[in-house]
């Protein structure tokens, strides 16, 4: 949800109350997880908020 609203870092480390320095490695792991290519043109935020939408149904493939 964090990604797909466009969070900065900052807001999402408020949001969940944990240090802005652990959001990098966490969404890498997420990115990771999702297997999102990081060498891609597109940005991978860009790409996980694509894949959320995809599979909440909100846009189709």
């Amino acid at each position: 949800m964090f990604i797909s609203s466009a969070y900065a870092d900052a807001t999402i480390s408020e949001e969940l109350q944990i240090d802005e320095d652990l959001i990098e490695p966490l969404l890498q792991t997420i990115y990771a997880d999702l297997y999102l290519d990081e060498s891609e043109a597109v940005d991978q935020r860009v790409q996980a908020t694509l894949l959320y939408l995809q599979e909440t149904a909100q846009v189709s493939s």
